[in-house]
């Protein structure tokens, strides 16, 4: 298992878009595009990019590359923490964050993101360049 997980972290990351013309109307791709670089501070969410990076290219060893994945794909893992059948090691941030969406937001973000590339494919952030701003399984914590 080792070997193989080895292979796969050495790969490029994915580079192109998945949907090349997401479905979303202006209206929601600005809001999806203001709930992942800048989050939502009323409500307590973070911003997808204060955790997955800037680029959204992640941040070695386990906050994964949110660019150029398909839209079902995001959806469903969204969906998943929200409800609980999908869940990590404590404080388990994707949890918390997912039930602060709506389905509206949710489906936003997920056709978001699947329109969005990485085409210089930027690998994710090294350990410790960068902390969540919450809690999150055995991520380190940024201090206020």
């Amino acid at each position: 298992m080792k070997e193989i997980a080895d292979y796969y972290s050495q790969l490029p990351p994915r580079t192109h878009a998945a949907d090349a013309h997401p479905n979303l109307t202006p209206d929601q791709a600005t809001l999806a595009a203001r709930l992942v670089n800048d989050g939502d501070e009323s409500r307590h969410l973070p911003a997808c990019s204060a955790c997955h990076g800037k680029n959204l290219a992640g941040l070695q060893p386990g906050v994964p590359a949110l660019v150029a994945l398909p839209a079902d794909y995001v959806a469903a893992q969204l969906s998943a923490w929200r409800i609980g059948t999908r869940k990590s090691v404590a404080p388990d941030c994707m949890h918390d964050v997912a039930t602060k969406l709506s389905e509206a937001e949710i489906t936003a973000i997920a056709n978001y993101l699947s329109g969005r590339s990485n085409d210089e494919g930027v690998k994710p952030a090294d350990t410790g360049s960068f902390a969540p701003p919450v809690a999150c399984g055995a991520l380190p914590r940024q201090t206020p």
